[in-house]
């Protein structure tokens, strides 16, 4: 089919193309895999040599993928990311990218320029012009107000040199895969708090239980399983009233157990704790408090319960023997008021009625 499209058209045809290219490479929830998957694709379309980089805990500067055109010298351009290290406070080039947040863009590049960030530019320099680097883009990745890193995207072999349209479409890739970073490290910054939490969770002595507002079980550890002795299949079900219907029948005042969990959940905003006496013997401390947002909207409420039966029997041995102790300290007053047997086997026997 004959096309009237001139060669503006067509080109701006291949850069939505190219953008469509690069939206379905950026699906990973790898920030590393996101980065080496963008820096492949625009090799050679957009750069002969493509190298991203992120910004580690510390300020580090550190390359976490490279693409490029000619595979001839490849070895040479690892050589050079391996032995020389970035400066950060360098006051030209990646750093300043990364410090500022702004883009640099040189049409025409020299080995100096590139090699002004490293701690040896002098000896970095001589293998720069051996690759032929000749135009250089440098964008920042950025998402919500931070700098992510950057990437660095250079014109070499190809004797092509950047031009405006070059730099807004580079930045438009930057935007894309800023937020594709951003989204794969926010992921992980979760699972890692995720882990941490539940790590933390099953590490304590007291069970604990969250449901969200309508009752539904949204986490519970191991502990909380055992004490209760909830069958898998029932916990599993994510309903509180299936667990609940499981325990009351464990507790001396299931009414009263069950009385309290209504109330709390018709006042979301309340805290609670009371003792929970078991017909086996055992006794638990239950604590319950609500989980609520920044704005105050209610997000669920956790229940914790610790096993007290040992503490409660220690204080009703401690309660018994004071109570002993003030009973012979009694029937020593009577003995020293009086020596009349019937007063004192009346005083007595008033004692053990107590």
């Amino acid at each position: 089919m004959a096309s009237n499209d001139g060669p503006a058209e067509g080109a701006d045809l291949r850069r939505l193309e190219f953008l469509a290219e690069i939206g379905a490479t950026l699906v990973s929830l790898d920030p590393k895999r996101i980065l080496g998957d963008l820096t492949r694709v625009v090799v050679p379309e957009l750069a002969d040599w493509a190298l991203a980089y992120l910004v580690e805990e510390g300020g580090r500067i550190r390359r976490v993928a490279m693409g490029h055109a000619d595979a001839s010298k490849a070895e040479l351009a690892e050589e050079i990311e391996q032995e020389f290290w970035i400066v950060p406070d360098a006051p030209v080039g990646l750093p300043r990218v990364i410090r500022t947040g702004e883009a640099e863009f040189y049409p025409r590049a020299t080995a100096a320029l590139l090699a002004a960030d490293v701690q040896e530019p002098e000896r970095m320099e001589p293998m720069l012009r051996e690759l032929g680097v000749r135009s250089w883009i440098c964008i920042p990745l950025s998402a919500r107000g931070r700098v992510l890193g950057a990437l660095s995207l250079v014109y070499a072999e190809s004797g092509r040199n950047y031009t405006p349209a070059d730099l807004a479409l580079a930045k438009t890739l930057a935007q894309r895969a800023s937020l594709a970073v951003d989204n794969a490290l926010l992921v992980s910054d979760l699972e890692f708090q995720q882990v941490l939490l539940r790590s933390q969770s099953e590490a304590t002595i007291d069970g604990i239980l969250v449901v969200d507002p309508e009752g539904k079980i949204i986490s519970f550890n191991q502990r909380f399983v055992e004490m209760w002795g909830i069958p898998p299949e029932v916990i599993k079900t994510g309903s509180d009233e299936a667990a609940i219907e499981f325990v009351v029948d464990q507790l001396e005042d299931p009414e009263a157990f069950i009385a309290r969990i209504r109330h709390l959940y018709a006042h979301p905003e309340e805290r609670s704790r009371d003792v929970l006496h078991l017909r086996d013997g055992r006794t638990f401390d239950r604590w319950s408090a609500p989980l609520t947002g920044p704005d105050g909207a209610p997000y669920g409420r956790a229940w914790y319960v610790r096993d007290v039966t040992d503490f409660a029997r220690v204080e009703e041995i401690l309660r018994e023997n004071q109570r002993r102790a003030e009973l012979l300290a009694e029937a020593g007053s009577l003995f020293a008021a009086s020596l009349d047997d019937r007063v004192i086997a009346k005083g007595l026997a008033e004692l053990v009625a107590r």
